[in-house]
């Protein structure tokens, strides 16, 4: 019997004035993590809490602020990678944001840095964690 599970999870792409798109350097937080550091999205699982509770919960965990404005959705789909030792599958819901004026981030610790960058920058540094068809519509 398959004993596979597929987590939902919520992501913010956050853009600025000008376009560009916040990205997180996400770290290794325990020594049995066994991965490289990459580049994501502010977001996380669902937890028992709605969609909009969630994104807003993650924002504040991840940058130190819950000052976020939630657009549309920008896209759904299945993430190029898997959790829970590379078993289980992760369904993402994105969805369009934009901080509230003067929000300063503080990162959490499971990020190292973050970066505005702009659009063509942003598909090629998410190109691990966002499916393709989501990496086109980054504009």
């Amino acid at each position: 019997m398959d004993d596979r599970q597929f987590y939902v999870g919520v992501k913010a792409l956050v853009t600025d004035s000008k376009g560009n798109v916040l990205v997180l350097r996400k770290v290794p937080r325990k020594p049995s993590h066994r991965w490289r550091p990459f580049w994501d999205l502010p977001g996380g699982k669902m937890k028992g809490n709605s969609i909009r509770n969630t994104l807003i919960r993650e924002v504040r965990e991840e940058l130190g602020s819950g000052r976020i404005r939630i657009g549309g959705i920008y896209g759904a789909g299945v993430a190029n990678f898997k959790i829970n030792g590379n078993k289980d599958g992760l369904m993402l819901i994105v969805y369009r944001c934009s901080l509230g004026k003067g929000t300063r981030i503080r990162l959490s610790e499971e990020h190292d840095a973050f970066e505005w960058v702009r659009p063509y920058e942003a598909r090629r540094r998410l190109s691990r964690m966002l499916p393709e068809e989501f990496l086109g519509g980054i504009a």
